[in-house]
């Protein structure tokens, strides 16, 4: 059961548009799924849990949580049979909130342990009050970024790294056009590569392999749309073993293969 307000109005003087702001009461049969999401959502979970594969990365947002799933991400999300989830949410389109949570340095993060309760109370009030939607859209974007700003102090206050995990994650920004593997990493960190992965995943929520592979993948949207390079040659310039091997993960992450994405 859903109680939601649709937008439709478009105003390109903005950096983003409002979808829906909504309430859910989730059924025990519970089932979404989004690849290469137009739409950003930004949930709270008031009672109840549930499962998320972000990404390929599986997370179980219970009551008291808050998690954002970025534009051009995929999901899958299910509820718990036993404890259904009930949420408050957002929807959105645009790169808004991606940006705001890069600037506050939480891109790399999914879910938090953050209570937004009143955040999204407000977004609730804001969509039943008739404003005029480019005055709406101001008042939503600043309540936005008061849960991003709530969402980063959190990790702040919570964080005991990590120079070290940074450091190794600007490594391996640097990487992005080259082939790398553990050894690499190691070698230049002088750690075990059993150390490495251990700091990543305590500070990024995933393995140095799973964060590489993103990172070739956002490089690969990048060019598919804005060069005139082919299929291959980013396939190449991306390090990765074959145009066929590039082609099938690019399906298995984004929901599409690149001819396809070119076309969108």
């Amino acid at each position: 059961m859903e109680e939601m307000q649709c937008f439709y109005a478009k105003d390109r003087r903005i950096p983003f548009d409002i979808q829906a702001i909504g309430k859910s009461v989730c059924e025990m049969q519970y089932f979404s799924r989004r690849e290469c999401s137009e739409v950003t959502s930004m949930e709270f979970v008031t009672e109840g849990t549930g499962t998320v594969i972000y990404n390929g990365t599986e997370y179980h947002p219970s009551a008291g949580d808050t998690f954002i799933v970025q534009t051009g991400a995929n999901h899958v999300n299910t509820a718990d049979r036993r404890h259904p989830w009930r949420k408050l949410w957002i929807t959105v389109y645009g790169y808004y909130v991606n940006s705001l949570m890069t600037l506050y340095g939480i891109d790399h993060k999914f879910c938090f342990h953050v209570d937004t309760r009143d955040l999204f109370e407000r977004l609730r009030e804001l969509s039943v009050s008739n404003l005029p939607y480019e005055q709406l859209c101001a008042e939503v974007a600043t309540v936005l970024q008061r849960i991003i700003h709530r969402l980063a102090l959190s990790v702040k206050e919570k964080q005991t790294t990590d120079k070290q995990a940074i450091a190794i994650k600007d490594f391996m920004d640097t990487k992005v056009e080259e082939r790398i593997n553990l050894d690499v990493v190691a070698d230049r960190f002088y750690l075990s590569k059993s150390q490495i992965i251990r700091i990543f995943r305590k500070n990024f929520e995933k393995t140095p392999y799973e964060y590489i592979l993103e990172k070739k993948i956002e490089a690969a949207k990048v060019l598919l749309k804005n060069s005139n390079l082919s299929i291959r040659q980013i396939s190449d310039r991306l390090c990765f073993s074959d145009e066929h091997y590039f082609s099938n993960l690019f399906l298995k992450k984004v929901g599409v293969r690149p001819k396809e994405f070119i076309l969108k």
